[in-house]
């Protein structure tokens, strides 16, 4: 049997440094314009004031996207107190309050606990969230009065490492759906004043660190000399966070996964995904063990 692991040209994940002032967007749409490629996506949106790493799923690994953007995510990211800002960072209209004291530094750090674990975020109202079937920013931008629906995120890490009023930087990790823009907020409303986000830099999504991508000028440039597979990352350490299992010298059971079967499995029911490979490491796709079988739930090979 022979498996179309389909073209490499095609398919594959990205790591982006993506720079400031453009959208995530923005980014897929270069990509698809340098390929010729459709079937590309990102994985957690970056506004445009934000620059870091930005993961892109190309032709049939689009299909990992659900595992990749619910990984939690890390930051490094400047605040800035006393000053409003309509859309919660540097790039909407700042408005500086009179009459606010600079904040103590350890006021500043006791305020941060509230902040930490499972709590409950109001979205920015210039956010993608969806309100009677429209973004919420096009109801913002129209003048509409919008009220979010608060929800609930974790904060992991909110740790300040440098501070000189009225600007503040921090080292955040937190759950899938978070905005930055609303810790910075609500915290600087917690410390009686206002903050926004002055600069925002993502630098890991689950195990991926930002050392291993590269910009959106290197992919284009390379695309120019036929070098598109060097622009993917290898799968497996994109996949670090989930358990590999390996169908090694069974050919039979690499036929009825790829075709959607369930296939008997050794490896105890624990209700978690796998990423499935062959004994060449290529992904077959994702699966799930129930019921002393692995069940696939994404299937990325195919057969000819």
């Amino acid at each position: 049997m022979m498996l179309k692991m389909f073209n490499r040209l095609e398919s594959g994940v990205m790591l982006i440094d993506k720079h400031a002032g453009i959208t995530s967007h923005d980014v897929v749409d270069r990509i698809r314009k340098a390929t010729g490629i459709r079937r590309i996506g990102h994985c957690g949106t970056l506004d445009p004031l934000a620059t870091g790493l930005l993961v892109i799923c190309v032709g049939r690994y689009t299909r990992l996207s659900p595992w990749l953007t619910c990984a939690d995510k890390e930051y490094v990211s400047t605040f800035e107190f006393g000053s409003h800002s309509n859309n919660d960072d540097a790039d909407g209209t700042i408005t500086m309050l009179s009459d606010i004291s600079p904040i103590e530094k350890k006021f500043l750090q006791d305020t941060l606990n509230n902040f930490r674990g499972s709590i409950m975020q109001i979205p920015p109202i210039y956010s993608a969230i969806r309100v009677g079937g429209q973004r919420s920013y096009k109801n913002a931008r129209s003048g509409k009065n919008i009220k979010l629906a608060p929800r609930p995120v974790v904060i992991d890490k909110l740790d300040l490492i440098n501070y000189s009023y009225p600007e503040a930087t921090f080292n955040i990790k937190c759950s899938k759906g978070t905005y930055i823009r609303a810790i910075a907020r609500d915290l600087g409303k917690a410390c009686g004043s206002a903050g926004y986000v002055r600069k925002l830099r993502r630098t890991k999504v689950g195990s991926i660190y930002i050392n291993r991508s590269i910009t959106l000028a290197e992919v284009e440039e390379r695309i120019k000399k036929g070098e598109l597979n060097s622009c993917y990352t290898c799968v497996s350490d994109v996949l670090v966070d989930l358990p590999h299992l390996f169908i090694e010298n069974q050919p039979s059971l690499v036929k009825r996964f790829i075709n959607g079967n369930p296939i008997e499995c050794l490896s105890e029911d624990n209700e978690e995904d796998y990423a499935v490979f062959d004994q060449k490491k290529q992904l077959l796709g994702i699966g799930r063990i129930s019921s002393g079988k692995l069940h696939p739930n994404s299937v990325m090979a195919t057969q000819f």
